[in-house]
């Protein structure tokens, strides 16, 4: 299969006739904006006298929703000033509700503005666009880049905090593209290999063979919380796959982010099920210290060392001078249930842990000499949803 994708890095690609930082922006008209203050945009006067922090994403994005949060915490701390958050998208209004169902999004958010990403030059998502009071480009950056303040800066004129201007592709040197040649390939097929999965991941080619659909899908997902399955005949996640995934790299952006969601979306392609990763407000279980106690005791001077055994009879874990991490992750796979670290400890401890099989109450009881605790809750965590196309609706 030979596919056209979008990029999902870090800065947005711009031709080289594309808006630059220090002129007026492209004019943009906004029919369908379905959250927020505002009801439509004709252009930038309808703003006058606003900043405007303007972000392109798409609900597919992964790096995009992982950023929503703290666009979200932007929104709230500059609420009632003269700064307008919009936010983009090219996806249909039915996906972005569906979407805002299940996930909070403050600010304006504009859909099926394919236009506007066109008036941008924009390929590369998550990309920010920031507007003074006058509607002149003054950056452009990326979410993760946009503190407080940045936006107070904004508002008053004064110089942007180092490290927020990220350079705009229209200014970098690039190959020109030649009529036929391939921007991006990718094939999948059933191993023939007998020998261990065996990975290479460049830039620009990615290749997995004999590869399971169980152990590389929450790799290419970012490792989310937690992977569930809807109505996905199991037959597909267990068989041994050889993947191969070919993409011209692109000056400036992060390809091996691009390269991870093409294959995404091949395997979306090639198979009768989507591989979607959102946000999620979810119960989980807290990793916490227990009341009263100061957790696991600081790594002594020695060899660190780790081991663990874990079955059907129960979990065994013996660690020395490692982090809290691999404890979290052998109790989330032990108990088939996400588990997040909530102790604030650092740093190499040393730490045993030996428990049957059994309830919650069993698990706390053998992790009481470690001075923690496991804890019901509900956070938001990343789900990754791997849906069978007939239960998804999709034709």
């Amino acid at each position: 299969m030979i596919l056209g994708l979008a990029a999902c890095g870090k800065p947005a690609d711009q031709a080289a006739a594309g808006p630059k930082t220090g002129a007026p922006a492209p004019q943009i008209a906004l029919q369908k904006i379905i959250r927020g203050d505002l009801k439509s945009m004709k252009g930038w006067e309808d703003l006058k006298g606003k900043a405007v922090v303007l972000e392109f994403w798409d609900t597919w994005c992964a790096p995009c929703v992982d950023n929503i949060p703290h666009m979200n915490e932007l929104a709230a701390k500059f609420k009632g000033k003269p700064v307008i958050f919009l936010s983009v998208t090219r996806d249909r209004q039915a996906t972005v509700e569906k979407f805002l169902r299940e996930r909070e999004m403050a600010g304006n958010i504009a859909v099926e503005a394919g236009a506007a990403f066109k008036s941008f030059r924009v390929s590369g998502i998550p990309h920010t666009v920031l507007l003074d009071k006058n509607g002149v480009i003054r950056a452009f950056s990326y979410p993760s880049k946009v503190t407080p303040e940045c936006v107070e800066a904004l508002l008053s004129g004064a110089a942007l905090p180092a490290g927020v201007i990220m350079e705009p592709e229209a200014e970098i040197a690039r190959e020109p593209l030649r009529a036929g040649e391939s921007l991006a390939s990718f094939s999948v097929s059933v191993s023939k290999s007998g020998s261990k999965p065996r990975l290479d991941f460049s830039e620009d080619e990615f290749v997995y063979e004999g590869a399971s659909l169980d152990e590389l899908v929450p790799v290419l997902a970012g490792n989310p919380q937690l992977v569930e399955y809807r109505g996905v005949d199991r037959k597909f996640m267990g068989a041994r796959y050889d993947i191969k995934c070919r993409l011209k790299k692109t000056a400036g952006v992060d390809n091996k982010a691009r390269l991870r969601a093409a294959v995404l979306a091949g395997l979306n392609g090639a198979f009768p099920f989507t591989i979607e990763t959102a946000r999620v407000n979810r119960t989980v279980l807290l990793l916490k210290k227990a009341p009263g106690a100061s957790g696991p005791a600081t790594a002594v001077k020695e060899a660190a060392r780790f081991s663990y055994k874990a079955g059907e009879e129960g979990l065994d874990i013996s660690a020395r001078g490692q982090p809290l991490e691999k404890l979290r992750e052998r109790l989330q796979g032990w108990l088939k249930m996400p588990v997040l670290d909530e102790t604030g400890l650092e740093g190499p401890l040393d730490y045993d842990f030996s428990a049957p099989m059994g309830s919650i109450t069993a698990v706390n009881t053998a992790l009481k000499k470690t001075g923690l605790r496991l804890e019901g809750g509900k956070r938001d965590i990343r789900v990754t949803s791997v849906t069978s196309i007939k239960i998804s609706g999709s034709k």
